[in-house]
């Protein structure tokens, strides 16, 4: 490996926080139900390991290794089930399907798929609750022959259709239990790629084991007693509302379970009084607990609904709200001698002031922090026992907020205040007011003077403070090198197989002043579900923390390599590599070394603050850390997670789908 060299032709501390900062040259190198996935993949493509010269990485920021496309964008066909890739080939990574959601081609909710003679099987899970009628319907392409097959959690056969050749396939069946059921399809003859449309349709309902649905409204609820039952919800029933007779000073007591029988959706209970009035609600995410005391005798009711479900929904005109949810759930109903009423989230009344203070951003003096400090008076005060509030606004500070994509993705202070602005304006608008912009005066003391006579008109208390923002901070110079630093890269590959990697701790290395920073990267993961974290990096002595993950499945929950990590040595010692997949599931675990020059600081004012400034006669892929004297990074902001975030109000969910 050749070693290139850089000048760095100065290195100037302005001190003020105790502090050890050290440069790191960044690489060029790029260096009985069963478990459901929540989203399977059982493609055939893979990913080599080849790296990319994507010029000097920047913390931070988001890099694509690879030029797969993201799965919403694979493909205009949707197989298979909208998920743009390959159904899963075997019962345990069966591919998730919503029966009781819109068909819109996002993953789950798409009906068409393909097989081969290389790739024979595509299997699908969906659920349903005991007692509900199902009709699977398949129609293969001609010129192929495609069965189908269904099959419960234990991967015992309930039914098939075996038509011969291109005849259309169909199964109906009652389901004799609540949760997950499993379709396959298998190829059976045909040249070529074979396409197949298939639907699944829930056509009856048995809540409760009623043999009907239960009521989407409060006057006709299903009336139930102390037990435990199943029901359904979705897009076209998205309300079940019970009743149930309780004597007054016994506890009502709720349980409902979906998280294990309702594929990636989350229901919601409420409790209403006899008299109709929502008493209380449990919104957990997956399965809530209700209890409550009962203060009259009659007949209370409970609602079981989808969040977010498909009505009560914002509808927004500048993004597209995906609405989602379907499926089983276990409710289960008991009478208790007695209960405690559950503590309530306290929420302080405010009086809106319908006005906003808006300072702009000064970033050469604190003229706008003393600005901000006369401004709060007006806004955040008690006048006749109720707390009266406006916000206090900064406008012109364009400080990147995100962490995520490139330079040009990145957010603003000011995007964010907007957003704020907007939120503000809609919220007055509801009260029936209108905000008065009112623009602090840049001086803070005639600012203070003005906020005084414009907003009060009498106080009985008066604070004097002292303006401070013509106060200047004493600089010194503590150090100030010229230096050229040498590239020196070492990379450690470790295969699955070696014993160098431990079980408990992973792959440990002693780490002296001459390295720098390292990249952590698990190659060649062949499993695409599951929680585990692809590679993991962990300062293991003198303090045993985890510094930085990457999380996995990657690219894009396929088979494919978790290698985002790049973090600073930020303590000499005892440092791991490691991986949560098992040695079976990986290739290899590689690990970098860059070496890199320290510089140690002596701070004693604790008040004072520190700057650290590196330049070079060309440009470079230098980077410079703070660490403090505890050994966690300072600067820049090194978030543990380091992948892409979605912009706000744009849907984060499974695979971002959007449309």
């Amino acid at each position: 490996m050749k070693n290139k060299r850089r000048k760095i032709w100065a290195v100037v501390f302005c001190a003020f926080v105790l502090g050890t900062t050290f440069f790191v040259p960044a690489s060029s190198l790029q260096d009985p139900s069963s478990p459901i996935p929540h989203q399977q993949n059982q493609g055939l493509h893979s990913y080599d390991d080849a790296e990319k010269d994507l010029g000097p990485l920047v913390p931070d920021r988001k890099y694509i290794l690879y030029d797969e496309p993201a799965p919403m964008t694979k493909s205009t066909e949707n197989p298979d089930a909208g998920t743009k890739k390959d159904a899963g080939n075997d019962f345990n990574y069966a591919t998730p399907v919503y029966p009781g959601e819109c068909i819109d081609n996002t993953p789950g909710r798409g009906r068409t798929g393909t097989v081969t003679y290389t790739d024979m099987a595509d299997w699908y899970v969906f659920s349903i609750s005991h007692g509900q009628d199902v009709t699977i319907t398949l129609v293969p392409q001609s010129g192929f022959d495609i069965d189908l097959f269904l099959f419960d959690t234990n991967q015992i056969e309930i039914s098939s259709s075996t038509n011969p050749a291109s005849d259309p396939e169909a199964i109906t069946h009652t389901a004799a239990y609540t949760g997950y059921h499993y379709i396959k399809v298998l190829y059976i003859s045909g040249t070529g790629i074979g396409g197949y449309t298939f639907t699944i349709s829930i056509t009856t309902q048995n809540d409760a084991a009623s043999g009907n649905d239960a009521s989407d409204v409060f006057a006709t609820a299903l009336s139930i007693s102390p037990g435990t039952y199943t029901g359904y919800l979705d897009m076209n029933d998205p309300y079940d509302f019970y009743k149930c007779t309780v004597q007054a000073g016994k506890g009502i007591h709720f349980t409902l379970e979906m998280k294990d029988t309702a594929l990636l959706s989350d229901f919601d209970i409420t409790l209403f009084s006899p008299n109709g009035t929502l008493v209380y609600e449990e919104n957990a995410y997956y399965n809530d607990e209700l209890l409550y005391p009962a203060s009259e005798t009659g007949e209370w009711r409970v609602c079981i609904d989808i969040f977010p479900g498909w009505v009560d929904v914002p509808h927004p005109t500048e993004w597209d709200y995906y609405s989602y949810g379907s499926g089983a759930y276990v409710l289960t109903f008991d009478i208790e001698e007695s209960a405690s009423v559950p503590p309530s989230i306290p929420q302080p009344q405010i009086v809106p002031v319908a006005r906003t203070f808006k300072v702009t951003n000064d970033p050469l003096s604190t003229k706008d922090e003393f600005g901000y400090l006369a401004a709060i008076p007006a806004s955040n005060y008690l006048k006749g026992g109720m707390r009266h509030a406006a916000p206090i606004i900064y406008e012109g500070d364009d400080t990147p907020t995100s962490y995520y994509g490139t330079e040009e993705d990145c957010g603003t202070v000011d995007d964010t205040t907007q957003y704020l602005i907007d939120d503000w304006n809609t919220y007055l608008s509801n009260q029936g007011m209108d905000s008065y912009l009112y623009d602090v005066p840049t001086d803070p003391v005639i600012a203070a003077a003005d906020i005084a006579q414009k907003f009060w008109t009498a106080s009985d208390l008066a604070v004097v403070a002292v303006d401070g923002s013509g106060y200047t901070d004493d600089v010194k110079t503590i150090l100030k090198r010229t230096k050229t630093i040498t590239r020196i890269v070492e990379v450690d590959e470790i295969q699955n197989d070696d014993p160098k990697i431990s079980s408990d701790l992973g792959y440990m290395m002693l780490l002296g002043p001459k390295w720098g920073a390292l990249g952590v990267n698990v190659t060649g993961i062949t499993i695409t579900s599951g929680g585990q974290t692809g590679a993991l990096l962990t300062q293991v002595y003198p303090k045993y923390i985890d510094m930085s993950s990457d999380d996995w499945p990657t690219p894009y929950d396929g088979i494919g390599n978790a290698g985002d990590i790049y973090h600073p040595v930020s303590r000499i010692g005892l440092w791991s590599a490691s991986t949560g997949v098992a040695t079976n599931q990986f290739d290899m675990l590689r690990v970098t070394k860059y070496a890199g020059d320290r510089y140690h600081v002596r701070v004693r004012n604790a008040d004072s603050t520190l700057t650290a400034k590196i330049t070079t006669a060309e440009p470079s892929d230098l980077l410079v850390y703070l660490v403090d004297p505890h050994g966690y990074v300072r600067a820049p902001d090194m978030p543990i997670w380091n992948g892409p975030v979605n912009p706000i109000h744009v849907w984060n969910g499974l695979e971002n789908p959007t449309k």
